[in-house]
């Protein structure tokens, strides 16, 4: 969707945004953290906004495509059975 993220700084979401450059982090169980969060992406203009949403989607595309996950999968499970032999 190309749009700015603000998630939690947890495993999962660490990996796919990047503070700053694809939307914005804030601390686990923290709504002052969230707040300044969302004032900071309510700050940006609607063209910085856009910005961080593209590059966002390019990180996604980029490392998180079905079918590379499909392909990084398969290969896990053929390594995991080739020890097993």
């Amino acid at each position: 969707m190309a749009k700015p993220l603000i998630a939690t700084d947890v495993p999962g979401c660490r990996d796919v945004v990047r503070q700053g450059e694809n939307g914005l982090l804030c601390a686990v169980r923290d709504s002052n953290a969230l707040a300044r969060a969302m004032m900071q992406m309510i700050s940006m203009t609607e063209a910085e906004r856009a910005h961080i949403g593209r590059r966002g989607r390019a990180h996604v595309e980029a490392n998180f495509d079905q079918r590379l996950v499909s392909e990084l999968y398969l290969a896990a499970i053929a390594a995991a059975l080739e020890r097993r032999r």
